[in-house]
């Protein structure tokens, strides 16, 4: 198995470059993530029913990392 792509843009950022439709991948990104490695960022969190929103702050250009959008009725 070869290592995903990962290319260091200045302290703390990386770029991962991973393939969402490989198992392998997926579980060294959560293997990253459990160890400490890895620490995703989260801008902001929208429920379903603010998909509009949501789609706004991605489009933006204010957002400082991930945007999520929870489909669950807990957002917590």
């Amino acid at each position: 198995m070869q290592a995903p792509l990962i290319r260091m843009m200045g302290r703390p950022r990386m770029i991962i470059g991973v393939n969402g439709d490989r198992q392998e991948d997926l579980l060294m990104l959560n293997t990253m993530v459990a160890d400490g490695r890895l620490r995703p960022v989260i801008d902001s969190r929208f429920a379903l029913d603010d998909i509009r929103a949501a789609y706004a702050r991605v489009e933006g250009r204010h957002r400082r990392g991930s945007v999520v959008v929870s489909v669950a009725d807990d957002m917590g």
